[in-house]
């Protein structure tokens, strides 16, 4: 059953850029994908002259075989890689004061760096309870855990299932926030309270406490859609997901608002006829980043960013900032 009452906080935010300008010639050439995650962050401390945009960025990975990490401002300009290795880098997000960016740089291992690249390190590597791999790396508001999504063995090493962990950067230990055999628990977020929001079975799952056994609040009915991805914006009062209607051939993303009745349907805010994935909120809470594509003929996905409040009587704006299509 749905619960909208669980948490209600002030919203802040700055002014985020959307002019829509193609990536430079040298990002174009590159013949690898822009997949499907991104994530926004505002006031970035780098060694560069500060600028507009490069206090708002997006991280990103690239490429469907060996994905790099990169970041680039919010209009699309000003790529910069991060990362050079042999291994894949996958799965990068900022940390709430966007003073490290952390990510998956091998199947069982994450790594952080500083924005601008520098300082990287193997921070974790998973070794117990075994898994086959593990992902979605999130670091918690006071950056000393990461929370991350495993596929953890069960009855032996014949079968696998989902489970959200924590690891304490600090004291170097793992707890698992759940345990649950018959349930894949996938797309770990924190929230600003220090709790953890993930996707269970289709639905969103809500542990205010982010500790094993403790209570966990179901947000959304399974029955209507199948959920997956949510990102929790700034404020904390909103729930950006993908979900696939029944029906639907193509997933979409909705918002899902914490402090409305409950009686009032989500926000839909993507109407292509392709699959949206992967939103990720701007600091003002008024953008998402998404993946997606342009037309029927797109091999790859893009980067895109969406309208969350569209002027009244008017229609969301989607504003391309990739184009490897062309």
């Amino acid at each position: 059953m749905k619960s909208r009452t669980l948490l209600t906080f002030a919203c802040a935010g700055i002014l985020l850029t959307t002019a829509c300008e193609a990536f430079p010639p040298a990002m174009q050439d590159d013949p690898e994908a822009i997949e499907p995650i991104a994530d926004m962050a505002q006031e970035i401390t780098i060694t560069e002259p500060p600028t507009s945009e490069l206090k708002e960025r997006i991280v990103f990975q690239q490429g469907p075989i060996r994905p790099e990490i990169y970041t680039m401002g919010t209009n699309g300009y000003q790529p910069k890689r991060l990362t050079k290795n042999v291994q894949a880098d996958r799965e990068p997000s900022w940390s709430f004061d966007a003073k490290k960016i952390v990510y998956r740089c091998h199947v069982l291992t994450f790594c952080m760096s500083n924005p601008d690249g520098t300082g990287a390190e193997q921070v974790y590597t998973h070794t117990q309870p075994p898994a086959t791999d593990i992902g979605d790396p999130k670091l918690s508001r006071d950056g000393r855990s990461i929370a991350f999504d495993a596929e953890i063995f069960r009855g032996g090493m014949e079968t696998t299932m989902g489970d959200i962990l924590v690891y304490n950067l600090d004291t170097k230990r793992v707890t698992n926030v759940t345990n649950t055999p018959n349930q894949q628990d996938m797309d770990p977020e924190w929230h600003p309270t220090g709790g953890i929001m993930w996707s269970r079975a289709g639905h969103l799952a809500y542990d205010t406490d982010a500790v094993p056994g403790g209570e966990v609040f179901t947000l959304t009915d399974p029955a209507e859609r199948r959920i997956s991805k949510p990102d929790v914006s700034p404020s904390g009062n909103k729930v950006a997901y993908v979900a696939r209607l029944t029906g639907d051939t193509q997933s979409d993303v909705y918002v899902f608002d914490l402090t409305a009745p409950a009686e009032q349907p989500d926000q839909k805010v993507t109407f292509t006829p392709f699959d949206d994935l992967a939103p990720s909120w701007s600091p003002n809470e008024r953008k998402l980043a998404i993946a997606s594509k342009d037309q029927p003929t797109d091999q790859d996905l893009e980067i895109f960013v969406v309208d969350t409040q569209p002027p009244e009587g008017g229609t969301a704006t989607r504003r391309r900032l990739t184009f490897n299509n062309t």
